[in-house]
């Protein structure tokens, strides 16, 4: 937003209201669109830029923190991980056929999900079409107040879309607004994962806030992977002064909502001392930290 050598003043201010009122903040929010995309690939270069320019002593080592893109959301291939999961499922739930034989390269380069087949969700009437009322009428909601009980409704999550519904949702994701209740503020590209059953029985053990998440172990030589699934990104995140506490925008998988709620990872929603609370638990990482954070999202349709 540069005219003649000038810059308009109160960008990031503006920013941070929007993050503060839960509203989107292109071009993070829009890495569907062919311009936020290109808008994001060009942050990437600068960043990356401003790294190299770090003496070697005072870089971060991604590899070692087990961050596959720190820079840029690669919610191409958190969409790439959904599809092998299903089709996995899939085949798995199928009766014995053929084994499987190896793939060719160039198999496998036809199954990789690009950039332009993300797609992000930004109604509830897609969201609903895409996971069906019941999903929704257990999933907590930035709109929708109102303290439910979703765990009557959990049994119906599984069998209630097809498998070709499911394949589909594996390159969609939706908008969420992020809460951590406790330590540590998400920042920019930290990575959303999926909470553990372990995660959350030390959750209920600590009372949620004292719960600070474990600390994952450096990377070793052929095992860069980090020890829970990623599900999505952090697209802009900060310490919020409304909260007192960190807050994010973010966008998450589709799929990986029914697996969470399924578990009963979901706190109803509510109100206390004016705050809103209530939310699906997950856990954050920020790319220069090991430690994972436990969090509360809220899909934003």
């Amino acid at each position: 937003m540069f005219s003649n050598g000038n810059r308009a003043i109160g960008q990031e201010e503006l920013r941070l209201l929007r993050l503060e009122a839960n509203q989107p903040i292109f071009p993070e929010d829009f890495a569907d669109t062919i311009s936020g995309s290109m808008a994001l690939r060009e942050d990437e270069k600068n960043l990356m830029a401003a790294y190299l320019r770090r003496p070697k002593s005072k870089r971060v080592n991604y590899t070692l923190n087990r961050i596959d893109s720190p820079m840029y959301p690669a919610l191409a291939k958190v969409a790439e991980q959904e599809w092998r999961r299903v089709t996995e499922d899939k085949d798995s739930t199928r009766p014995m056929k053929r084994p499987r034989s190896e793939r060719s390269a160039e198999d496998v380069k036809e199954d990789l999900v690009r950039d332009a087949d993300i797609e992000i969700i930004r109604s509830q009437r897609e969201l609903r079409t895409c996971l069906g009322n019941a999903f929704l009428s257990c999933c907590p909601t930035l709109r929708r107040r109102g303290s439910g009980r979703p765990q009557k409704m959990v049994a119906q999550l599984p069998d209630s879309l097809s498998e070709n519904t499911m394949v589909l949702n594996s390159k969609r994701f939706t908008r969420v607004v992020l809460y951590a209740p406790g330590k540590g503020s998400p920042m920019k590209n930290a990575i959303i994962c999926e909470a553990d059953p372990s995660d959350l029985i030390a959750m209920r053990e600590k009372n949620g806030n004292a719960y600070t998440g474990f600390r994952e172990s450096k990377a070793k030589r052929g095992d860069s992977a980090p020890a829970r699934d990623v599900i999505g990104y952090v697209t802009i995140g900060g310490f919020s002064l409304t909260r007192g506490s960190g807050i994010g925008n973010g966008v998450v998988s589709v799929n990986s909502l029914r697996r969470l709620v399924g578990k009963g990872a979901v706190i109803p929603n509510g109100r206390r001392k004016g705050v809103e609370t209530g939310g699906i638990i997950v856990l954050f990482r920020n790319v220069s930290s090991l430690h994972y954070r436990p969090a509360l999202i809220r899909v934003v349709p």
